[in-house]
């Protein structure tokens, strides 16, 4: 009989390379999710979109930077800045990390702090090199 992680069993041949990997001692299952890269893309994974208007001024990466020095102070911090259920506060404490463990957190430049943008005033910019003259 072999061990389990040479990933046979019993005469049962297992195929581990769709299984996820280990982090800390842990196992990981592998993620079909894709890459995170803005903090509203986390918030409305997480179903927080609530908390929006209380972080409109941070980032994905500055909140990813502020976790990995001290996850008490992050959460001081998001406390600060208004998010008060503190299950609110983990549960976004836990999404970075999730992330970032399963190599999904890629921050991108365009998650700049500051209020949405207007949706219409986006999809006049797209569309301004389409447009053509009547006639």
């Amino acid at each position: 009989m072999a061990s389990r992680a040479s990933g046979q069993c019993d005469g049962f041949q297992i195929d581990t390379s769709q299984m996820g990997g280990m982090h800390a001692g842990r196992y990981v299952p592998e993620s079909d999710d894709g890459p995170v890269s803005t903090l509203r893309q986390l918030l409305e994974l997480e179903a927080l979109t609530h908390l929006h208007a209380h972080l409109s001024g941070e980032t994905l990466a500055g909140f990813a930077a502020a976790l990995d020095a001290s996850r008490p102070k992050f959460l001081g911090q998001l406390s600060r800045l208004g998010v008060s259920r503190l299950s609110d506060r983990q549960a976004i404490a836990n999404a970075i990390a999730r992330a970032k463990r399963e190599g999904r957190l890629q921050p991108s430049p365009a998650d700049a702090a500051g209020p949405p943008p207007d949706l219409a005033t986006l999809c006049a910019t797209a569309l301004e090199p389409t447009r053509r003259p009547l006639g």
